[in-house]
């Protein structure tokens, strides 16, 4: 195998310094690769501010940008493979001229799809035309779970070239993580800490936060606090929210939260809370898997496929109660910690950047 891949990723931190799981991935990735011997050609589709995703504001970037792919295409001739991280909606445009030059030059394309949006842009002609054009025209997909797997397959995509990797965590994460210890068991009259860790946007199901301490504060079952980490669009109104539905005793919004201190911060809270609508494949539940917490999860089928039976869902769509969920886990804490073992054990072993990358080499 030649020694150059080009990467088409996200390598620069946005402004504000949040970034989101696919620079994680690529950062991650591309390090691995390098300490191996290869030779990265880096190709940077980071937005300048993750809050900005309307094409019409970044038309002209994303303009000139398409340029500078072609000219990096053109300049790294000698290179075997390209690795192209898709996401939703407009990553299929802004690509698409990378796409058709790298089979031009004959170069080997794997795409990692990213987005949970995935699903709802087939329903969308134009969008469900680019994504097939990307799938047909790439050598490898890299599906984030089996469930993607599966979609794809339901989609008349090639299954020969389908394979299944999960998102990875690096050494470092490894590292932070084994020094860490599960908590034994809860105890009572102890108050019950809870962490929600994802952007601070509606879809992300920051709003069920709010809900779900309404709901305690007026059960007064047990005391309870929840934290927030994050940021987004809804960042600003959360905080109104907070201040309107007089919370602020028991919701507090720290706001972006270090990589350097993530596991050892998440490590503190009883509980981690994912109330996310859609997901590719989310990365804050790898964070709570290595922070050595439980979780509670949406009950969709992309985070299914992450936590199988070793987590507790709760289904909106099905008009479960959030309290009820959240009492089950206060109640029956030492079932919850014996699954996040497994679900740990099962991840260190599936997610770590060593294996992944071994497998990614060995099936391109």
């Amino acid at each position: 195998m030649t020694n150059n891949i080009i990467i088409i990723g996200s390598f620069k931190i946005p402004i504000g310094g949040n970034f989101g799981g696919v620079y994680q991935v690529s950062t991650t990735l591309r390090d691995k690769l390098i300490s191996l011997g290869f030779k990265i050609i880096e190709i940077d589709t980071t937005l300048k501010n993750i809050n900005v995703t309307k094409l019409s504001k970044r038309f002209f970037s994303v303009f000139f940008r398409q340029f500078y792919f072609i000219y990096s295409i053109f300049t790294s001739f000698k290179a075997k493979y390209i690795f192209i991280f898709l996401s939703g909606g407009n990553s299929y445009v802004d690509k698409l001229l990378v796409l058709l030059f790298s089979k031009l030059f004959n170069i080997n394309i794997v795409i990692f799809p990213r987005s949970g949006y995935l699903v709802s842009d087939f329903k969308n002609k134009i969008y469900s035309f680019l994504i097939l054009l990307y799938f047909s025209t790439s050598d490898k997909i890299i599906c984030q779970s089996l469930f993607w797997k599966n979609f794809f397959i339901s989609k008349g995509v090639d299954k020969s070239k389908l394979l299944v990797i999960e998102n990875w965590v690096s050494n470092y994460v490894i590292e932070k993580s084994e020094i860490l210890n599960f908590k034994t068991d809860f105890i009572e009259k102890i108050v019950f800490k809870m962490v929600f860790l994802s952007r601070i946007e509606e879809d992300k199901g920051i709003k069920d936060v709010l809900d779900l301490a309404l709901q305690l504060k007026e059960s007064n079952t047990f005391e309870f606090e929840i934290d927030v980490y994050g940021s987004g669009s809804y960042e600003d109104q959360f905080i109104i929210d907070i201040n309107d539905l007089a919370l602020k005793d028991c919701v507090k919004y720290k706001g972006w939260l270090s990589k350097d201190v993530m596991l050892s911060t998440l490590n503190k809270y009883n509980l981690g809370l994912f109330f996310s609508k859609t997901e590719g494949y989310p990365n804050a539940l790898l964070d709570f898997i290595f922070a050595k917490i439980p979780i509670l999860a949406s009950k969709i089928p992309m985070v299914e496929a992450v936590g199988k039976d070793n987590m507790v869902y709760w289904d909106k769509n099905a008009n479960e109660s959030l309290i009820d969920k959240v009492l089950f886990c206060h109640n029956n804490y030492s079932i919850l910690i014996k699954n996040s073992k497994k679900l740990y054990l099962e991840k260190y072993e599936a997610n770590n950047i060593d294996f992944v990358v071994s497998k990614l080499l060995n099936n391109i």
